[in-house]
């Protein structure tokens, strides 16, 4: 059960209340962010997973409001040299329109922003 005080939700057994309206605008103005981030370098990311016919890269987002591309690897699980706020892995061989690249983009946002967890990678039997 959750408990409104004074325009705060106040979690059972949590220490204390979190302002709603804050919460709510902070994760709206970080996605609404994320979107203008992957609008400008999605041609770039196509690019990239084109050029190759095997192997995965990594697109990472950062705080800095810029967009990275990892060196290309021939597995799974790519390795940061630096911490962004939530990457998501491409695979170069299946990639093969926009609507594949939004839909990875769009799951690893959702899943960024409803678990926390910074990485997203598609399972093979989620295709």
């Amino acid at each position: 059960m959750y408990r409104i005080l004074n325009n705060s939700l106040l979690l059972p057994g949590a220490q204390k209340a979190f302002n709603i309206g804050e919460n709510i605008e902070m994760i709206m103005i970080m996605e609404k962010t994320a979107r203008e981030m992957y609008a400008k370098n999605r041609e770039k990311i196509m690019q990239k997973a084109r050029s190759s016919n095997s192997g995965f890269f990594g697109v990472g987002f950062y705080n800095n409001f810029s967009v990275l591309l990892s060196e290309k690897s021939t597995r799974p699980g790519i390795q940061w040299d630096n911490n962004p706020e939530f990457h998501f892995q491409v695979p170069c061989k299946r990639l093969l329109n926009y609507r594949y690249l939004d839909e990875l983009f769009t799951e690893a946002l959702d899943n960024y922003l409803l678990t926390g967890k910074k990485f997203f990678v598609k399972d093979e039997k989620d295709e």
